[in-house]
């Protein structure tokens, strides 16, 4: 990602749980500021969002999905906002994060019911 200020390609993230397990997975951030995310959770709808360079080796990141109760219906959103920090090595970064769930009333400008925050790392895929 610190290559000419932009992380296009795919990466491989391993966030930190932010509810339950852990669930890593693909990301692919493109050169224009746009991001597209999936991992192995069969209650969140593949994310979508945007990204920007915001410093020398750093990025801001926000991913909205939507999320499924157990029969399927809508049981909300999910806002996740990451401070993304590329170190010394161009291939891989750590991220702290903010995963948000909203109500489907509340969705998308009132208060989150839950709010946590984690940890991730990411792994340039080539």
């Amino acid at each position: 990602m610190a290559r000419a200020h932009h992380p296009p390609r795919l990466w491989f993230w391993r966030p930190a749980a932010i509810s339950g397990e852990p669930l890593p997975g693909p990301s692919h951030l493109r050169a224009r500021g746009t991001l597209t995310s999936a991992d192995s959770n069969l209650f969140r709808s593949p994310g979508h969002g945007v990204w920007r360079h915001t410093g020398d080796h750093t990025y801001d990141a926000l991913t909205e999905a939507f999320v499924f109760n157990s029969g399927g219906g809508l049981a909300g959103a999910q806002r996740i906002t990451q401070v993304i920090e590329i170190g010394e090595e161009p291939d891989v970064f750590t991220a702290n994060v903010k995963g948000e769930i909203f109500a489907p009333a509340n969705y998308p400008d009132g208060n989150p019911h839950t709010t946590t925050c984690a940890t991730s790392v990411g792994q340039r895929m080539e």
